[in-house]
């Protein structure tokens, strides 16, 4: 036996020993011996169990889901415990990397969902970015400033640094480039932007620097979201007293309904353009459901919730990952998430709208006592991962699917 298995041996014996005496002599008898043991041991109580670690400040540093070896021991983890704007997977290799933005600095972090080692891609300090949203290759973003800052849009491009060693903090060049200030909301498509002006309410597409800008619909209602899903797709903003439609938009700048009129409709388009996803209120509640838009076939799906918790499958037909609401969904719970005044402590779940097949994956309430608001889901790339913001506090988590 070597000395150091001894040493370990000894410390474990003294361990157990010191918890027979305080269980004796100062127990609580509502608590098991074996909590006792399992407290008093030196690795902590959460030594070798499938959780998150939360420390007493809170969320502690994401290594801490590691164990000794370097091996992530939980399939449900976090990867930042400030809050983030804004994120996307990259894969380079056999690796995936989750690239994201600190909503407090701008500054732009990597980290490797296997190991979670960290690596600073820009240390460009831009306060106060409520919004990040990344190209598809990761090369450029678009951060979105509070209105304090004048609602300022930056484009920012990142490249390999050529002088760079392998010491230095920021391995990556950036470039800034300042876009127009009224943009009202959007979406990203491969490396172009997709956006609504606020004033004209034309909806216009652009590269990331702002150049290249295209006018693809002008309309004389102002109030809509833009959605991905096989082309360009938007709806009329949620509201529980207001029916709402969804459209395409075609290449001629036509609009092709797909839904409406629905009270308080909001919907999730596969990349397809094939399934959609949507929900909206009817007789006094909100109600969840799938259609195939080749056939026509529907189906009402339960457990409820938003649509915008879920992420639809490029990889497996008719699949939809999303975050379950815990709670009551009434018909102005949607538009009061958006408020912030209703948060939600979610499961995470996989439906087949093909076979009618509800699986849960995740219980994180139940097995870890965390309370995470689903907001902003998407699947890395080989769809290995699921990647979430907490609405709660905007940390970022990830979620392992195999």
């Amino acid at each position: 036996m070597s000395r150091k298995i001894k040493i370990i041996l000894i410390v474990l014996v003294i361990a157990i020993i010191g918890a027979l005496i305080r269980f004796v002599f100062l127990g609580n008898s509502n608590t098991p011996l074996g909590e006792v043991i399992r407290n008093s041991l030196p690795f902590g109580s959460d030594a070798g169990l499938d959780i998150p670690t939360i420390g007493e400040g809170g969320l502690g540093e994401p290594t801490q889901a590691l164990d000794g070896e370097g091996n992530i021991v939980s399939s449900l983890f976090y990867i930042s415990n400030t809050p983030v704007s804004g994120s996307i997977v990259l894969e380079d290799g056999e690796k995936s990397i989750v690239r994201y933005v600190d909503r407090a600095t701008g500054h732009i972090y990597d980290i490797d969902l296997g190991t979670l080692s960290k690596t600073k891609v820009s240390n460009e300090t831009i306060p106060k970015v409520y919004e990040a949203h990344f190209s598809q290759n990761g090369s450029e973003v678009l951060y979105r400033l509070l209105e304090d800052n004048e609602g300022r849009n930056i484009s920012l491009s990142i490249a390999k640094s050529k002088s760079a060693s392998t010491t230095d903090e920021a391995l990556y060049d950036i470039t800034t480039n300042v876009l127009r200030t009224d943009i009202e909301n959007l979406t990203v498509e491969g490396d172009s932007l997709y956006y609504f002006l606020k004033d004209s309410a034309s909806l216009v597409s652009s590269k990331f620097n702002g150049s290249g800008v295209k006018t693809l619909l002008n309309s004389p209602f102002k109030d809509w979201v833009i959605v991905n899903g096989g082309g360009v797709n938007i709806y009329t903003k949620a509201n529980s007293r207001t029916p709402g439609y969804a459209y395409s938009v075609t290449s001629s700048g036509q609009l092709q309904k797909i839904l409406g009129p629905l009270d308080n409709l909001t919907v999730n388009i596969d990349q397809g353009a094939k399934r959609i996803l949507y929900g909206y209120n009817s007789g006094g509640e909100f109600k969840l459901y799938f259609k195939n838009l080749q056939n026509n076939i529907s189906g009402e799906m339960f457990p409820k919730t938003f649509p915008e918790k879920c992420v639809w499958s490029a990889k497996q037909v008719g699949v939809v990952f999303c975050g379950v609401i815990d709670r009551e969904i009434l018909s102005d719970s949607l538009e009061n998430w958006y408020k912030g005044v209703y948060h939600s402590s979610d499961q995470i779940w996989l439906f087949d709208t093909d076979t009618d097949i509800a699986e849960i994956l995740s219980e994180p309430k139940k097995a870890f006592g965390l309370d995470l608001d689903v907001y902003n889901p998407y699947l890395s790339p080989s769809e290995d991962y699921l990647i979430f913001t907490n609405k709660n506090d905007l940390s970022l988590w990830a979620l392992r699917l195999n």
